[in-house]
């Protein structure tokens, strides 16, 4: 887990915290879901929250889901055929859009399987090594990460999604 910096004049280590945490539902319906989390005090009296659930989010810092929000309001083309597909449970099993996983928001997750699916634009064609070091992190949790172009998604939707399904019935820990 993470670990707090002792700071100078505070009490050190981490404070338990649990608030309400407002978010948009389904049909933009306003909603609130009760989150546990830890704050930390840094050197410098700075405060980071991270969320305890690490089952589900693995310590994202609160200001990652502000951000996943902003991005489920403006996914791409490719995102959003992807989406079509995976939502509503339609291969058997939930997958989040837009979901934080520690310091990072994936463009779909399924916790149950511990699968990442990322959909990659022009841009990654120039930052391979990030896109690396990002996977090497999922695995560290023990998340598989299968990543797709743009164009497969839009030119090819029928075996991507094939591909998918055939991931996710290997994963020994997906309930298919």
């Amino acid at each position: 887990g993470r670990q707090a910096v002792p700071s100078v004049g505070r009490p050190e280590g981490e404070i338990f915290c649990c608030t309400k945490v407002p978010f948009r539902g389904f049909r933009g319906k306003k909603r609130s879901v009760i989150v546990k989390y830890f704050v930390f005090l840094h050197q410098k009296g700075e405060v980071m929250q991270f969320y305890e659930d690490k089952d589900m989010f693995y310590g994202a810092p609160s200001v990652l889901f502000e951000k996943a929000s902003v991005l489920r309001t403006t996914m791409t083309h490719a995102e959003t055929l992807l989406w079509n597909r995976l939502k509503n449970k339609q291969l058997g099993v939930k997958f989040r859009r837009q979901h934080p996983i520690d310091i990072f928001i994936v463009d779909f997750y399924c916790h149950a399987c511990k699968l990442v699916v990322e959909i990659d634009g022009d841009i990654h064609k120039f930052q391979h090594e990030y896109d690396v070091g990002r996977t090497a992190e999922m695995q560290r949790y023990g998340i598989q990460v299968i990543r797709f172009t743009n164009e497969d998604v839009e030119l090819h939707i029928e075996q991507v999604v094939e591909r998918i399904k055939h991931v996710l019935a290997e994963r020994t820990r997906c309930p298919l």
